[in-house]
């Protein structure tokens, strides 16, 4: 039983003894960029310069995390791809993925872009479990 790491699709907003887990077992985490909630981020998804402002999200909760005592070396970062972003700003998010990396270098950036609603809308696909082209096209990324 347990856990090897933590994927906090919060970015550690949510809970806040989240760093403090991670730090404490040595966890490696995930903090990913998200705005409000499961339930409102769609409402959110608004932004002057997606990338440059999911960017700076990650490197302010990367420092919380850094000031928790969590290790920089176990801190991975994530866009939040599908979550308060739409169509264009996920497209946006891949095409800039090097700006991105540049710009929270040190740290490792998972994109999870499986099977998410932007693939089937370009693909015409609704049902996920056919997306597995788009998925490798956007992980080819």
């Amino acid at each position: 039983a347990g856990a090897d790491w933590i994927n906090d699709v919060s970015g550690g907003d949510f809970d806040a003894a989240m760093f403090d887990v991670a730090k404490e077992f040595l966890a490696p985490i995930i903090l990913m960029h998200m705005k409000g909630t499961p339930q409102t981020m769609n409402s959110l998804a608004v932004y002057t310069s997606v990338v440059e402002e999911v960017g700076d999200h990650l490197l302010r909760q990367r420092r919380k995390a850094e000031a928790a005592g969590v290790p920089s070396w176990n801190i991975m970062l994530d866009p939040g791809i599908g979550f308060a972003k739409d169509l264009e700003q996920n497209l946006t998010l891949l095409r800039h993925c090097g700006e991105l990396v540049s710009r929270t270098q040190p740290s490792p950036m998972l994109i999870g872009a499986s099977r998410k609603r932007f693939i089937g809308t370009i693909l015409g696909e609704p049902d996920f479990k056919k997306r597995t082209f788009g998925n490798a096209a956007a992980t080819a990324i």
